[in-house]
């Protein structure tokens, strides 16, 4: 992301959502600013879109509904650095539209699981090509970020050939310890993995990695609202 000094950061998102640790320690860490608000702001896209050029703000991290409801209610006189969806699957066509309001797009993913981002796709501008026509729900989740790495599996544990759907499993330094108190479901989600039983968290996500290695969403193995 390139985070400066000159920086300044939404943030919006409830101290209990894991995306709030981005918010809150990035800009401090490097020394820029973040624009403290309450997530009641989000009801009233038209007072947060006042808020964010009031305040010059450059990076904005929200969930697609969020970010729908605010192209939604006009968007104009305001350039960010980065606008940043997570949280949710994006849909390809509000996808396209992201790049259009900030130099640079991403749709970001990552289970709580595995502490905030885990991988990350840079967004198109409406210019280009066009978004891989993968998944018709979400644009790609794109590659495992640093310190991250990600298996695509079948129902029996085994990698599946590029091209497959299959689980997305999770591995690297942001994996959690597992669930408190409960080490049943502890020992159903986070699993060894590989030759060097690695350990990897099943996400219970169903994508496909293409040939460059890019990951695709196609939803969930079970009843989970994502």
């Amino acid at each position: 992301l390139h985070f400066g000094k000159a920086d300044r950061y939404l943030a919006v998102a409830t101290i209990a959502f894991d995306i709030s640790v981005v918010e809150l320690f990035l800009p401090l860490m490097v020394g820029g600013s973040l624009l403290l608000r309450d997530r009641a702001l989000l009801r009233d896209p038209v007072a947060l879109f006042a808020d964010l050029k009031r305040h010059a703000v450059t990076v904005v991290q929200l969930g697609p509904s969020s970010w729908s409801v605010l192209l939604n209610a006009g968007w104009a006189g305001l350039r960010l650095r980065v606008a940043i969806s997570t949280g949710e699957p994006i849909t390809p066509l509000l996808a396209a539209q992201l790049p259009g309001v900030a130099d640079l797009a991403f749709n970001l993913y990552g289970p709580t699981e595995t502490t905030v981002w885990a991988t990350g796709y840079k967004l198109l501008s409406p210019e280009g090509i066009g978004l891989p026509e993968a998944s018709r729900i979400s644009a790609p989740i794109g590659v495992p970020l640093a310190g991250c790495s990600a298996i695509v599996a079948d129902a029996d544990g085994r990698p599946v050939t590029d091209g497959d759907e299959g689980e997305l499993l999770i591995g690297g330094a942001g994996l959690a310890r597992g669930y408190r108190a409960r080490p049943d479901l502890t020992a159903e989600r986070f699993v060894q993995f590989g030759p060097t039983a690695s350990r990897y968290y099943r996400t219970g996500d169903v994508v496909r990695r293409d040939a460059k290695g890019v990951l695709h969403y196609f939803g969930r193995n079970d009843d989970q609202v994502k």
